[in-house]
Parts: structure tokens; C-alpha cells; sequence
């Protein structure tokens, strides 16, 4: 899905939202099964977001994401991900969060990239499930950073992170 119709279907809800990815994830076991190309079907998977579209507080917790989740720009109200399902890599390369960042719970399946990322509030990894590698490298957290209960299966990078107040891991 192309920024347009990310923003299109979130209008919809988190219960449309999440209908459309569970579709989304069976449809993928479908192809597998018959062996068939995933080509299409990473393209309409795909989610694609400019967090600096989103004028209020995004409130992703409990959300599905089925394929690749790329997200770009500025969270300016707080972003908020407790207990969001991401099945395929999940990008936040660069991104800016001028508030609270809210992960707690949530499960990466897939690569997941927060480098470059600014956390210019809490940020709220406790709980999390990495399942493939996670890549903070060069993240900059100005308040506390909650690690807590965090697992990172197959490990993660932090080389040239920055902490400036509390760790908590």
C-alpha cells in the first residue's frame, strides 16, 4: 500500500485494520502452500506511513501490520504500539518521536530498524519479543529508554547510541 491508502485504511480502525491483515497474512499462506510467488502480495502488504501526516496522537496498540511496516518523519502527539504485531521488517530509520514512545508488548517478527530514530520522550521497549535482529545503531534517547523483559532472539545493535538519562534493561 502506497502512504494514501495506509492512511485511508487507518481511518477505518483498528478492527477493520486488523480484519484486513488477518486476510492479508492468510492469503500469504495461501501462495506459500501453492508455491506460488509473493511479488504482489508484499506490494499490497506493504504499509507505508509519514508519521508527520498523522496530527494526533497515533494510537497503534493492538494493531496488525501483515508485510514490510515503513514509517518516515515525525511522530508530533506520541506514537503508541503496546502489544502491535509486526510479521514482516519493521522500519523506523530516522524517524523523530517529540513524545512518548509506547512499544510495550509489541512483537517484531522481522528485522526491525530503529536506527537514526530520536526519542525525545520515554521511550517504552519493556515486554517486547524481537524475533530477528534489531538495529538501534546511532538512536539517540533523551529521556528514559525501558529495555525491561525485552527479548532480542537473535540480538541487537546499539553501536553509537546514544543514552542521556536513564537505561533500563
Amino acid at each position: 500500500m502506497d502512504q494514501e491508502e495506509t492512511l485511508e485504511r487507518l481511518k477505518q480502525g483498528k478492527e477493520a485494520w486488523n480484519t484486513w491483515a488477518e486476510r492479508t497474512l492468510k492469503e500469504k499462506a495461501a501462495l506459500e502452500a501453492a508455491n506460488q510467488p509473493l511479488d504482489a502480495w508484499r506490494n499490497r502488504s506493504r504499509v507505508d506511513l509519514d508519521c508527520s501526516n498523522v496530527p494526533v496522537q497515533a494510537d497503534l496498540s493492538g494493531f496488525v501490520f501483515p508485510g514490510q511496516s515503513v514509517f518516515r518523519g515525525e511522530f508530533w502527539e506520541g506514537a503508541k504500539f503496546q502489544n502491535a504485531v509486526f510479521n514482516g521488517s519493521a522500519v523506523f530509520r530516522r524517524v523523530r518521536f517529540r513524545t512518548a514512545a509506547t512499544f510495550a508488548n509489541a512483537n517484531f517478527k522481522g528485522e526491525t530498524r530503529f536506527c537514526h530514530a530520536v526519542f525525545l520522550g520515554d521511550a517504552d521497549f519493556s515486554g517486547c519479543t524481537f524475533v530477528e535482529r534489531a538495529d538501534f545503531e546511532r538512536a539517540k534517547f533523551e529521556r528514559t529508554a525501558d529495555f525491561n523483559k525485552t527479548s532480542f532472539d537473535k540480538g541487537a545493535q546499539f553501536s553509537k547510541s546514544v543514552f542521556d538519562t536513564n537505561l533500563i534493561f
